[in-house]
């Protein structure tokens, strides 16, 4: 995905629809097309969150460990 094609989606985001242009240019020189498989964890508690991830398709989730539970879903967003 080139600069043109994602300014209007970073642009129609809430999030960075107070950023000016010249930002969300520079952001969109810099980012990334990505794909992950199933089941990959994007960022690790404990881990150094150096990264931020637009989703622009299919499900992302917020889990936490529990002892006696395993993973449990605090949140989920699912783009189609």
């Amino acid at each position: 995905m080139n600069t043109d094609s994602l300014l209007p989606i970073l642009q129609a985001a809430p999030f960075f629809q107070p950023m000016a242009l010249a930002h969300l240019r520079r952001i969109a020189d810099l980012a990334q097309e990505m794909t992950f498989e199933k089941g990959h964890f994007l960022l690790v508690n404990g881990k150094p969150a150096n990264q931020f991830f637009l989703v622009l398709e299919g499900k992302v989730a917020i889990e936490i460990a529990s002892a006696d539970l395993g993973p449990v879903s605090i949140q989920s967003l699912r783009r189609d």
